[in-house]
């Protein structure tokens, strides 16, 4: 394990040097961080980690320079990085430290890990970047076995309360950086702005690794610069301001994101001026609104992938695109379509879970249906498992009436169901200062452009935003769905035979 992460390490910083103008990593809200001052504080935070060769350590704390020095320093000194999301609900991080036999932890907000780990003990008070951050050792964790070469651990928020720990190594990791780097056309004038939480593996990978090999600085000025609060609150005007402030030219984004970004924005809108790659993912998004955005002047490209494959598995490129598709596997990358049209990866699979035995297989199920056409264009489906059947026997994925659904202004959150029924039901989130007819405006705009299997004909709006906070929305922006029909069981469970036929009624809206 040691060796591997200070391989990754020594190259990504080796990276920089060979190819950076400029000689700047890392870019705050107050503070740059050139390639002296790094090697300083990587030496620093050497001493407070070298007795921890091979412990499981754990980083909590806000986008900043400080949050990638604390990464990079792990690898370097032969520790397995943890990052855990400040957007995990206390009862989630406790099972995290617990499940992956996490011995220290560093903090920025001590408070929190003091409150959920009873055991923690404040090692040592340190500054990194300028900032204070707490290190606590865990005195009653129990070591977790992890699979031989095991650099990072992600947590991803999945579809329960317990999170599963994916098991990556540094080479899996370098893979996927270096290919990345090359896709996005990273080199040394790129300013990569960290909008998504860098404690998710594709901000982690695609944000801070990625740019350093060709040279490229990461700019972390916080998540509130950004607009963010938490994994889902969004400020898109926010946003708007700090791409223009920071100057930068690559972002990612999920299609919610996205979605705001473009209502806050307007068709060459001179903040978005230097903007070259701005990638979109984690959740599905229609090609009507890729092509919308990118008439709208945003570079945008989609791109696919999992945890389990180190995150990036597609993306689509100035030079690879087609509508409708995710473009075509990354170098590294090997994709196939099993018989029964589940599509198999390889080329930088995961090591495998924590608790569970070691990975052995090269090629991993991802879970989604799809096709990959005679030029290599890859095109998702949906999840397998989220396909339901209709009371007329029609297979619907949900995933494609959800993001039709969302291209609308006034439906900020959309989660379909039909499995055995004779209509396909809708609980809906509006955006900010919309109402009901508002939303029903949408879906029956949403309607016009779905068959009639598909369209949906009840639907009902939320009490409440689904957040990871509540169990009901993954960090990633994909809808928990057992977690959300349970709270609308009445909704969903009402008996609707004996208004069936073969031409559905009209649409029908159950109040909160």
């Amino acid at each position: 394990m040691s060796a591997h992460g200070r391989e990754l390490a020594r190259m990504v910083l080796d990276g920089h040097r060979q190819n950076s103008a400029g000689g700047v990593l890392f870019e705050g809200r107050d503070r740059v961080l050139d390639r002296t001052k790094v090697l300083q504080e990587l030496r620093t935070l050497g001493s407070v980690l070298a007795p921890h060769l091979g412990d499981v350590v754990g980083i909590l704390g806000d986008n900043t320079p400080a949050w990638g020095l604390l990464d990079l320093a792990l690898l370097e000194n032969g520790c397995c990085s943890l990052p855990l999301p400040a957007f995990f609900s206390d009862r989630q991080l406790a099972h995290t430290l617990t499940a992956s036999g996490c011995r220290l932890v560093i903090a920025a907000d001590g408070d929190r890990i003091a409150g959920i780990a009873p055991s923690a003990s404040v090692h040592a008070r340190i500054v990194v970047a300028g900032e204070s951050w707490t290190v606590f050792t865990i005195d009653d964790a129990a070591a977790s076995p992890l699979p031989p070469g095991t650099a990072k651990i992600t947590f991803t928020s999945g579809s329960t309360g317990a999170p599963k720990g994916v098991c990556l190594s540094a080479t899996a990791m370098l893979r996927v950086a270096r290919s990345l780097a090359t896709a996005a056309q990273c080199d040394a004038q790129s300013r990569h702005l960290c909008v998504m939480p860098l404690a998710t593996l594709l901000e982690n990978i695609a944000g801070i690794y990625a740019p350093l090999l060709h040279g490229g600085t990461v700019v972390v000025p916080g998540a509130a610069r950004v607009g963010m609060t938490g994994s889902s609150g969004f400020d898109a005007a926010r946003c708007l301001g700090a791409i223009e402030q920071t100057r930068a030219t690559s972002l990612i984004l999920v299609p919610a994101t996205l979605r705001a970004l473009m209502h806050a924005s307007f068709p060459g809108d001179p903040r978005l001026r230097r903007l070259r790659f701005v990638a979109v993912g984690g959740a599905p998004v229609t090609p009507d609104a890729v092509e919308a955005a990118r008439s709208a002047g945003w570079p945008l490209h989609v791109g696919y992938g999992l945890s389990e494959c180190c995150s990036v598995l597609c993306l689509g490129t100035p030079s690879a695109d087609r509508r409708g598709s995710v473009g075509r596997a990354l170098p590294h990358v090997r994709l196939r379509v099993a018989a029964d049209g589940g599509i198999e990866a390889a080329g930088s699979t995961f090591l495998g879970y924590l608790g569970e035995p070691p990975c052995t297989d090269e090629w991993v199920a991802t879970g989604d249906l799809g096709t990959i056409d005679d030029d290599g264009y890859v095109f998702v489906h949906g999840r397998r498992k989220h396909v339901f059947v209709t009371a007329f026997g029609r297979n619907v994925n949900p995933e494609w009436i959800e993001a039709t659904l969302q291209e609308s202004a006034s439906i900020a959150q959309a989660v379909a169901f039909g499995e055995g029924m004779h209509r396909c039901r809708a609980v809906l989130v509006p955006a900010a200062g919309c109402d009901a007819d508002d939303v029903a405006a949408a879906v029956a705009r949403a309607n016009a452009q779905l068959p009639d299997y598909a369209r949906v004909g009840d639907w009902m709006l939320a009490d409440t935003p689904f957040t990871p906070a509540n169990g009901c929305w993954t960090a990633s922006g994909k809808p928990i769905r057992h977690a959300i029909a349970a709270r609308h069981t009445d909704f969903l469970s009402a008996n609707d035979a004996e208004r069936s036929s073969a031409h559905p009624p009209a649409m029908e809206y159950t109040p909160r």
